[in-house]
This record gives C-alpha cells, structure tokens and sequence, in this order.
C-alpha cells in the first residue's frame, strides 16, 4: 500500500467535505438569521396591528410551534447549529490541507493530533446520526476516511523516521571513516617525522 497517495487521497477527501460543508453551514446560517429576523419583525408588526409575515405563521401553524418551541428559540437554534457546523467543517478544511502536507513529510505530528482529534468528533457525529438512513452510511464511510487518514500518517511518520535514522547512521558511517583515515594520516606523518 502505498501510504502516501492514499494519504493524499483522503486529505482531498477531507478537504473537498470540508469545503461543502462550509457552503451548506453558511446557507443554515442564512436561513436561521432570515428566521430570527422575520420573527423580529413579525412582532414589532403585531404591535402595529400589520403582520407582512402571515405566510410564514401559515406554513408553521400554531401547533407545531407549540410542540416545537418558540420560533425565535427555532430560528436562534438553526443560526447556532450553523455555526458550529461552520466551525467543524473549517476543522475539516484545516485537516485536508495538513494532510496533504504531511504527504511531503512536513507537519506529520500536527497531522496526527488533528487527525485523532477529528476523528474523535467524526465518531461523535456517526453516533448522534445512529436514527438511520443516508447520513448514517455517509459518516460511516466518513470515520473510515479519518481512519485511514490516521493510519497513513502513522504509518508515513514511521517511514520517515526509518529513512531519517538511516540517513543518520550513514553519515555517522562516513564521518568515522574520515576519522578513521585522517587518524591513520596522522599516525604515518609522525612516524615518517
């Protein structure tokens, strides 16, 4: 297996969810921020005794608002919802990008603890999706990805350490030999002396 392109792989993978994500949490942002805005107005129109937001009370009648909550709270809890969703999926941007360096052998340490840490949060998503359907298939192959994500930085960094100590001991191999010939130069000079 080839631990670097399959590195590289899931970075991109990563990278490009990331990306996505940070489209869809800005649009949710959008959404909860028209919906407090809306309800703001909705009630600085109801005390002028004009509502220019009677079309959205329709689609949301009075009962589901009842068992739903507030359509403030609604509204305030979307906007929240999208910008913690924004804060992850910047995570995952900042975890591809990382990723595809630690490709090159840079980075490979703070590769590792953000791959673990998102991991961590990868896996506390699939468990708050268990209800079922497409999302739960979707993170599962996404825990997978940040499973392979962090056995190819794992396996990279052992590679790199490996090829570091035998750079080291080759140049220890040659730097005693050029002790060794500079101290048999020494010897014959002081004997001819």
């Amino acid at each position: 297996m080839d631990h670097a392109k399959t590195l590289r792989a899931a970075s991109v993978f990563i990278l490009v969810i990331g990306i996505l994500s940070i489209i869809v949490s800005l649009m949710v942002i959008t959404v909860g921020s028209a919906a407090m805005k809306i309800t703001e107005n909705e009630e600085i129109s109801e005390e002028s005794g004009q509502n220019e937001y009677t079309h959205i009370r329709s689609v949301i009648n009075d009962e589901n608002v009842q068992n739903g909550g507030d359509l403030k709270i609604m509204s305030t809890g979307i906007a929240v919802t999208g910008i913690m969703a924004l804060l992850f999926a910047l995570f995952n941007v900042l975890r591809g990008i990382i990723g595809l360096k630690a490709v090159k052998g840079k980075l490979l340490t703070p590769a590792l603890v953000i791959g673990v840490i998102g991991f961590i949060f990868d896996i506390i998503g699939l468990l708050g999706s268990l209800k079922g359907g497409l999302a739960v298939i979707a993170k599962i192959i996404y825990v997978l990805v940040a499973g392979v994500y962090i056995y190819c930085i794992t396996a990279l960094k052992k590679e790199f350490e490996a090829a570091e100590t035998e750079a080291f001991e080759a140049i220890k191999a040659q730097a005693d030999n050029d002790i060794s010939a500079k101290t048999i130069d020494d010897e014959a000079e002081n004997f001819f002396k």
